[in-house]
């Protein structure tokens, strides 16, 4: 019956567990894991330092990088680690599987990297970033068809971005930048590159597309799905708004679908990510309609609202306590 009840997704591999009665000994499985875990993160590293002694001059800003050997050096811990992965995740044993996706994840990131090294110096004009990706997600698809789990769940929409990027420059709506070319700004300006409005609305609206095709059961696990797709959705209001007061009607909606998306499909992470998002939205009217912020202000701003809130769920909990009281009888 359980195991009926966890290939059916109805219930995960921990409440399994639990339904055996651990007897409190140490769990060899859980040991696996902890060992998957760490063995993923320790191979990453490895591989990045190799890269580095093999790919990196002394004189980076003039000398530039060797990008095919530092290339091929993080293709083969990309194959190493898909290879472990793929093992793991072939095991019935939820805890093994897990640590399986995340040993995937971790492959990818390397195969990314390795893919960006590769075809570094690929000239194909605004095609460029479409093509760079294409591979990118092909991994991406199979590390998630394999396991659906959180990190390779991360890896798919990470390449989504990235689709969605390489079609922002293609239509000439974003200009496209080198991986290396980025680094160099970031190393000189000490900032990150701009990004044109136009981008960051695509982007917050992949954001809440990742939320419906989660509700959709087309993106799963669901808990990390609302939490990317409004997670990300939000970030890209904020940066709006961070350009001008205006964008706070973008983020003021944002919100209220994260919202009206938790309270319809009974979801906690997306109501505690609206309610963060209120937070926020409260301190974006403060920053434009307060000329002076003192702490009298910021009380009244939080505190009346606040007040608000807990009163009417406090007021709903009575009346349900009533309808309850009232139908038993």
């Amino acid at each position: 019956m359980t195991a009926r009840l966890l290939k059916n997704r109805l219930i995960s591999f921990e409440q399994a567990e639990l339904a055996g009665d651990p007897d409190g000994t140490p769990s060899p499985l859980r040991l696996a894991e902890m060992l998957g875990y760490f063995g993923s993160v320790a191979l990453f590293i490895a591989t990045i330092a190799l890269m580095v002694e093999v790919a990196i001059s002394d004189n980076f800003l003039l000398g530039g990088i060797d990008n095919i050997p530092g290339g091929f050096v993080v293709l083969v811990g990309a194959v190493l680690l898909f290879a472990i992965g793929y093992r793991l995740t072939g095991h019935d044993e939820g805890a093994i599987k897990r640590s399986g996706g995340f040993t995937l994840a971790s492959g990818f990131g390397l195969w990314a990297i390795a893919t960006n090294l590769l075809l570094l110096e690929l000239d194909a004009a605004d095609f460029t970033p479409l093509l760079v990706v294409v591979p990118v997600a092909v991994a991406a698809l199979w590390i998630y068809r394999r396991h659906e789990s959180v990190p390779t769940q991360l890896a798919l929409f990470f390449t989504a971005v990235q689709a969605l990027n390489g079609v922002l420059v293609l239509i000439q709506i974003n200009e496209w930048v080198s991986p290396q070319d980025q680094v160099l700004r970031v190393a000189i300006s000490g900032s990150p590159p701009e990004f044109e409005w136009l981008g960051l609305v695509f982007q917050a609206a992949l954001g809440i597309a990742w939320i419906w095709l989660t509700n959709q059961g087309l993106v799963r696990p669901r808990n990390t799905g609302f939490a990317a797709g409004a997670l990300f959705a939000g970030a890209q209001g904020l940066g709006l708004f961070g350009t001008d007061d205006g964008w706070i009607i973008l983020f003021a909606a944002i919100t209220g679908i994260v919202i009206y998306g938790g309270l319809a499909w009974r979801s906690s992470v997306l109501l505690g990510i609206g309610a963060a998002g209120l937070i926020i939205f409260i301190n974006m009217m403060v920053s434009i309609l307060v000329d002076e912020v003192t702490a009298v202000s910021i009380a009244l701003w939080f505190g009346i609202p606040g007040l608000a809130a807990i009163g009417f769920a406090l007021f709903s909990l009575d009346q349900m306590e009533k309808e309850e009281a009232s139908s038993s009888d």
